[in-house]
């Protein structure tokens, strides 16, 4: 006799599941930021060795470079707001040291690492 139609039961979490997830997200983002963090540490690190021209060179190269054998490199949007950038060529001073050259090829998968001539 009673034709009505039972309550629509929405998902049900408990607070514990709600922790866990939220504690994922926040490991999860905290890599993020130290991968943002080092690549622009790494950026500042180089333009001090070579000069103050140096963002500008390496920024112009990246802004213009149209090339088959470099492949583009999409930065996931939460990095973009975190402030990292796609970067395809990075120039470095022939002063590095070849730990710091392989420090800048890990931290950089995307872009074609050179040393400059003296």
């Amino acid at each position: 006799m009673d034709d009505a139609k039972p309550k629509r039961r929405w998902f049900q979490f408990s607070l514990r599941a709600l922790f866990v997830v939220v504690t994922l997200l926040a490991i999860w983002l905290g890599w993020q930021v130290s991968i943002v963090r080092e690549r622009n540490h790494l950026r500042t690190t180089a333009a001090d060795a070579a000069g103050s021209n140096w963002n500008a060179f390496n920024r112009a190269w990246n802004d213009h470079i149209v090339s088959p054998g470099i492949r583009g490199y999409k930065i996931s949007w939460v990095r973009r707001l975190l402030g990292d950038e796609s970067t395809k060529i990075i120039c470095l001073p022939p002063t590095m040291a070849s730990e710091q050259v392989a420090e800048f090829k890990r931290s950089f998968p995307e872009a074609f690492i050179s040393i400059s001539p003296e």
